[in-house]
């Protein structure tokens, strides 16, 4: 990764900071981005990683819906009449984890399956599929040590062992072995 490309990813970065971006780490763990600091970022792992490793997880461009169409008009609309700054479009393109940046076709970030990020925010709480004791890992992650056990459930969150937390809205993301 050249120093432009770190520059590049790391102002995306802080733009999507905010909204609780997930990001992949090294090509094994997925977390919800907590901190950046100088080159290097957290997730909700509680682990430090330098910046080089990291890949935001992004919504193409191309996936907007017809709702988001809509709302991104009306916001172009107030720039246009109002004169207030473009950046209400750009906030809203990193409060949806939209690419605007074409992060993805620089190799920089990741296209978010679909679901990944509810942006209609769920109503309802999710029900956990899986059960105290049962062993999860990332789906399709195969090492010695990507795996956790379920010690407790409460409040819509998977607590494992080792300190780690998993918010059953991202349930989908995981399997047990």
């Amino acid at each position: 990764m050249t120093n432009e490309d770190k520059k590049e990813l790391l102002i995306a970065l802080c733009g999507y900071y905010p909204y609780g971006v997930i990001v992949k780490v090294d090509g094994h763990f997925i977390g919800k981005l907590t901190e950046i600091e100088n080159h290097s970022v957290s997730t909700d792992f509680g682990i430090n990683y330098p910046l080089r490793l990291v890949k935001p997880y992004l919504r193409p461009m191309g996936s907007i819906t017809e709702e988001e169409k809509a709302a991104i008009t009306r916001l172009r609309d107030q720039v246009n009449r109002f004169l207030i700054g473009e950046y209400e479009v750009v906030d809203y393109y990193n409060a949806h984890f939209l690419d605007y940046r074409h992060l993805i076709a620089d190799c920089l970030a990741l296209e978010a399956p679909e679901g990944m990020y509810d942006i209609a925010r769920e109503k309802e709480p999710v029900k956990p599929k899986f059960k105290v004791g049962d062993r999860i890992r990332l789906k399709g992650n195969t090492g010695d040590h990507v795996g956790f056990c379920i010690v407790d459930i409460r409040e819509g969150i998977y607590w494992c062992d080792a300190g780690i937390s998993i918010p059953c809205s991202r349930q989908h993301l995981f399997e047990k072995f």
